[in-house]
């Protein structure tokens, strides 16, 4: 896995994946910007999950014929006792087309497993 550094995706792009088909959005910023296929599938997972990147951190990894896994954590920490952070896995495949998406969660100290999970908190 890599953790990307790219400037973060601007509000008409944001504005362009909650309007329009995602395909359409891979198209507008890949072919025009010159972005990965990598890139393009953050920007599409991130669309797709209503995030922006704004304090998350974000990982993602290739897989076979272009299948992008794309990770997205954000720690909630002081916002919740028992939740420490919420992992969004979203993945994406060559064409820009969400084939997986789930999430879990990692818990407070004390408050049950550390490791990401999709048991509950206590």
């Amino acid at each position: 896995m890599r953790t990307l550094h790219r400037p973060p995706m601007g509000p008409t792009a944001l504005r362009l994946a909650r309007t329009a088909g995602l395909g359409v959005v891979v198209a507008l910023l890949g072919g025009c910007s010159g972005q990965s296929g990598t890139d393009r599938a953050v920007d599409v997972a991130l669309a797709h999950a209503g995030i922006t990147e704004e304090g998350v951190t974000i990982e993602s990894s290739v897989g076979q014929d272009g299948v992008v896994e794309v990770q997205i954590v954000r720690d909630i920490a002081d916002q919740d006792d028992s939740v420490r952070a919420v992992r969004r896995i979203v993945v994406v495949d060559a064409d820009g087309t969400v084939v997986e998406d789930h999430s879990d969660q990692a818990c407070q100290p004390g408050r049950g497993h550390q490791d990401f999970s999709t048991e509950p908190c206590l």
